[in-house]
């Protein structure tokens, strides 16, 4: 909480959300830096991100523990979801975690450095000012590389999120795949943006791109959304997903898969619970092994009681 709340002497602060309906500009951001300063104190910030397990040492608690997941559940839920910019203004998983989700995929996909150079240019050139979190956003891009963030546009601007879907390419090799992006909420229709991906080859050589409507990746080795960054579920063909699953030098991708496949079998999107219980299998060996500072025995047993509420 105290890391989360330093964090909003900059944004909130320095710098404010232009009106209330841009609350992620001040929630995302802070939500965000929060882990920044986690790791800064030892902890394992990604894993604290992306995943539902908990730090050993009772005195360092996470504000939002597996903030990416938490984001995903609830935006995947029509009831509650809604776009990251409401005119009401949110102060819920959207504004919080997803806010932070997505600029953890925006880092991402710009590179740790150039993402750190953007943002302190762009804190300067508004500060004691306000702005809105995709005009930020926008800055940030200009500043790091002079790229273009309007793929980033429906993630801020509609709910949801993409389902990349993953199978073998009728035409590739067997190492090749053929990705989909749907949109998750309505799979009958294709997500209106370009979509990152990194990912590990069977050379052991980490690899990225963009994926728009569809695109075939080649020698795919390992889990497609590797550092699990990407806000976005990823749905293999139930032989695909054993083999991506039997990396282990990707912990926190598999983490990640198993976690997608579980969800979309909840939700209607993935029908082979055979696969997700082997999944279960090969990654459980190592679950209970300890990460850092972090243990995933709560992560192995949130999985366990999905598989028996199935």
């Amino acid at each position: 909480v105290i890391c989360h709340e330093l964090a909003h002497q900059w944004f909130g602060n320095l710098v404010t959300a232009i009106a209330w309906p841009e609350a992620a500009f001040n929630e995302g951001f802070a939500s965000f830096f929060e882990y920044k300063c986690m790791e800064s104190l030892g902890q394992d910030s990604a894993t604290l991100f992306q995943t539902n397990v908990v730090p050993e040492s009772k005195e360092v608690r996470v504000h939002f523990p597996g903030a990416r997941q938490h984001a995903l559940e609830f935006d995947a839920t029509s009831a509650v979801t809604h776009p990251l910019i409401i005119e009401r203004g949110g102060f819920d998983a959207i504004a919080y975690s997803k806010g932070a989700a997505l600029l953890a995929m925006f880092e991402e996909s710009l590179g740790v450095d150039r993402f750190q150079k953007g943002v302190r240019e762009c804190l300067a050139e508004n500060a004691y000012g306000s702005v809105s979190f995709f005009a930020f956003v926008g800055c940030v891009a200009d500043a790091a590389d002079g790229s273009d963030p309007t793929w980033m546009a429906p993630f801020v601007y509609q709910s949801g999120f993409p389902l990349l879907d993953v199978e073998a390419s009728p035409t590739g090799g067997n190492e090749s795949v053929r990705v989909k992006a749907l949109n998750y909420s309505d799979v009958a229709q294709p997500w209106p943006s370009k979509v990152p991906v990194a990912y590990r080859r069977t050379d052991g050589k980490v690899a990225s791109a963009w994926i728009t409507g569809e695109a075939e990746l080649e020698a795919l080795g390992s889990v497609l959304n590797w550092k699990a960054r990407g806000y976005y579920r990823v749905r293999y063909s139930p032989e695909l997903l054993k083999r991506v699953l039997g990396d282990p030098g990707a912990e926190l991708g598999r983490l990640s898969a198993l976690a997608d496949a579980v969800a979309l079998h909840k939700d209607g999107l993935f029908w082979d619970r055979a696969a997700i219980v082997d999944g279960m299998d090969q990654v459980a060996s190592g679950m209970g092994a300890t990460v850092g500072n972090l243990s995933h025995d709560n992560e192995s047993q949130w999985f366990r009681q999905q598989m028996l509420s199935m």
